[in-house]
């Protein structure tokens, strides 16, 4: 019994002793795998003066005193590109792999890189397929004979094409430095601009920044939707590709054109004729350079005035109007405001009606509506009727904004503003409504 009992125990210590010494193994192996360092790829970066891509099209970059220069085009690098696709290659580390080349298309890779420094010595990289997980790619250092396991964001700054890594937008101009643009679509003709045509008190509810100058009698604010697609959209204007056949492309004959300008340079982009796949040819009109464009490109250029602008009537901030008056044939009103500023972006308003002070959360929801008040549609010729039934005066300080509501029939006002001719119609209904909410209040 006490010779089974030894035997018993010395068993299970054997047991215990066994499963620790694998459990033991087996994390240290773990915890190896875990905190394994990633190899680096490109040894000595600093010394690297030539970087040559062997793709689609071969791409070499030369390094000249701290700046990487394309080889082979006559257009301007963009040097936040390469820059980024060089710090990519600096910095890439990958996890090795032990796989054969021909299983992972490294035996006939499409993408090469050589790299070489300033003794002529040679690194180079293969790039072959994604992995399972499609977030890495295989790639084959040659000089170590290695291949690496490489994030996929890091490879996919490598350029195929030197058109990856120039500037290829169309203007020279940016939306920073464009101050007006005058668009001429065959029916009408608008120039916008971004110097505010008010004072400072005016323009705050303004929110483009932009206005519409012609083709309308009065200046007109541009909607914040389309003026952003048009500041875009100088950015993206990049060529799809450059025409290389000479032919015609039906510039002599265009009825559209942009022109986009500051103090200092034009530049007028002429749109021509359609081209295959939802393109447009183009062509500077200082240049003789044929360009095909999306159409998407071109989008934010082709709209009307009146799709435009903003159809307010008239917006301001209360916080800037010390006195609101409303001359009816019935009834004027004269609603005054007293403003307190309680803070840098804080400013407390009271309104008061004949002395009385009113509510002002009624008073600020009819306000609302007031600065809503929208306009219906254009009007398509100049009228002579300047007599107005109904006139809303916003006095600012010293500046006095003045809408006059002229009756052309039982149901439409002119709107003109100041001595402005009238540009547009409104219903009649929802004006006289408006008042009467403010009169009742």
């Amino acid at each position: 019994m006490k010779k089974t009992t030894i035997m018993l125990t010395i068993l299970i210590v054997i047991i215990v002793a066994s499963a620790s010494i694998y459990f033991l193994t087996n994390n240290e192996e773990t915890t190896r795998g875990e905190e394994a360092e990633e190899g680096q790829l490109i040894n000595d970066f600093d010394k690297i003066n030539r970087v040559k891509v062997y793709a689609n099209e071969d791409v070499s970059l030369e390094k000249e005193d701290n700046a990487w220069r394309i080889e082979g085009t006559d257009r301007p690098a963009d040097q936040e590109k390469i820059n980024h696709f060089v710090e990519s290659m600096r910095e890439m580390t990958g996890e090795e792999s032990q796989v054969e080349a021909k299983e992972v298309n490294l035996d006939f890779p499409n993408v090469m890189v050589a790299f070489v420094n300033e003794e002529g010595e040679n690194q180079q990289i293969s790039v072959g397929q994604l992995n399972a997980q499609q977030d890495r790619y295989y790639i084959k250092q040659q000089e170590q004979d290695k291949i690496y396991l490489v994030d996929r964001a890091v490879i996919e700054t490598i350029p195929l094409q030197k058109k990856e890594l120039v500037d290829n937008k169309i203007l020279s101009l940016s939306s920073e430095t464009v101050e007006e643009i005058r668009i001429n679509n065959g029916s009408e003709e608008l120039l916008m601009r971004n110097a505010a045509p008010f004072s400072e008190e005016e323009a705050r509810a303004h929110i483009s920044g932009w206005y519409m100058h012609e083709p309308y009698h009065g200046i007109y604010s541009i909607a914040y939707s389309k003026m952003e697609a048009m500041l875009l959209g100088i950015d993206q204007l990049v060529p799809s590709e450059t025409v290389m056949d000479e032919g015609d492309y039906g510039f002599a004959d265009s009825n559209f054109s942009v022109t986009f300008s500051n103090d200092e340079a034009a530049e007028t982009l002429i749109i021509g004729n359609p081209a295959a796949d939802n393109h447009y040819y183009v062509r500077l009109e200082e240049s003789e350079e044929v360009y095909t464009v999306s159409t998407d490109l071109l989008d934010p250029y082709s709209y009307q005035a009146f799709d435009m602008i903003d159809h307010f009537v008239e917006i301001v901030a209360l916080e800037v109007v010390d006195e609101l008056i409303i001359e009816t044939p019935e009834e004027d009103t004269s609603i005054m405001m007293e403003h307190e500023q309680i803070a840098d972006d804080e400013v407390a308003t009271t309104v008061y009606k004949e002395d009385d002070a009113l509510d002002m959360d009624a008073f600020r929801d009819v306000y609302k509506e007031l600065a809503a008040l929208s306009v219906d549609e254009e009007i398509e010729e100049d009228i002579h009727t300047t007599e107005a039934e109904v006139t809303i005066q916003y006095i600012l300080g010293d500046i006095t904004k003045e809408i006059q509501f002229i009756r052309m029939s039982d149901s439409q006002y002119a709107v003109s503003k100041g001595d402005n001719q009238p540009d547009f119609l409104i219903e009649t209904e929802k004006v006289n409504q408006l008042i009467q909410k403010m009169q009742d209040l």
